[in-house]
């Protein structure tokens, strides 16, 4: 591969940022790998909590046989009489044995119940005498979970992919400009289309034309400039375009006019032979 040559004035690491967009644009990935990474944790962590509680726990169906309620008065405070709503159900446990249970409820709890209903309870693994109605999972606690595990898995895997992918993008073009077989081309056209108008700020790209060291026409497309670059090239102007050496058919137009020198020498050469 060709060295770099002596007139460039930049890096390659600086090269990359403005082919990134600059800092603004690793703030923005940073951040969403931060958010989808905080926003996955909260869904794992509810789906890990729920998991380990059917592991530690049996659910089984049971049928009410009694429901009933019962008060207390408590002599000391002379307060009115306490009301208690109870369920009496009965269960099979894992090994077979019939297991009789009893909860307190709250009254609207209570009043959803009828004699000989079915119902889910559960009970550790290792103490059926210790049932109780299974928990029934909220909406709001269902719904964390899955944003979390969606939204953050999207934001997530997506920033880290845009992250690795966009440096090794911004890697190999950079390389490929500062490194590159210079050749003299011309730009074709300027186009922006719709969604690159609305976008902020506003997106171009340059079309153009080269011919290659073997002597073969060729065409290429710029990535997508902001316009303050992009309107410095309309069609029919002169544009430096870098030869991939060991990838001929890979080219790289000067946008950021990094080399310049070079440009100036071609157009010399080619006012000379003409």
């Amino acid at each position: 591969m060709s060295t770099l040559p002596e007139t460039t004035k930049i890096s390659e690491s600086q090269l990359r940022w403005q082919y990134l967009g600059g800092k603004r644009t690793f703030l923005i990935v940073a951040g969403c790998f931060l958010v989808g990474l905080l926003l996955f944790r909260i869904g794992f962590s509810f789906w890990y909590g729920a998991r380990q509680a059917r592991q530690a726990k049996v659910t089984v169906a049971a049928q009410v046989m009694d429901k009933g309620q019962s008060s207390e008065l408590y002599k000391k405070t002379r307060a009115e009489p306490q009301v208690t709503y109870w369920l009496h159900y009965r269960f099979r446990d894992s090994n077979g044995h019939s297991q009789d249970g009893r909860v307190t409820l709250s009254p609207r709890e209570w009043e959803k119940f009828e004699k000989y209903d079915d119902i889910m309870i559960d009970y550790p693994r290792e103490h059926p005498e210790e049932s109780g109605l299974a928990a029934v999972p909220t909406f709001t606690g269902q719904w964390v979970m899955h944003m979390g595990l969606s939204l953050g898995g999207i934001l997530f895997v997506g920033s880290s992919l845009c992250g690795v992918g966009g440096w090794i993008w911004a890697t190999r073009k950079a390389r490929c400009l500062l490194r590159g077989t210079p050749v003299l081309g011309e730009v074709t056209d300027r186009v922006s289309p719709f969604w690159a108008q609305v976008v902020s700020p506003a997106r171009h790209q340059l079309r153009f034309q080269y011919v290659d060291g073997q002597g073969n026409m060729r065409t290429g497309r710029s990535h997508w400039l902001p316009e303050d670059i992009a309107c410095c090239w309309n069609a029919g102007n002169s544009i430096l375009v870098l030869c991939d050496p060991d990838f001929p058919t890979r080219a790289e137009v000067d946008v950021f006019q990094i080399r310049d020198a070079d440009k100036e020498r071609l157009l010399s050469e080619n006012s000379l032979t003409t």
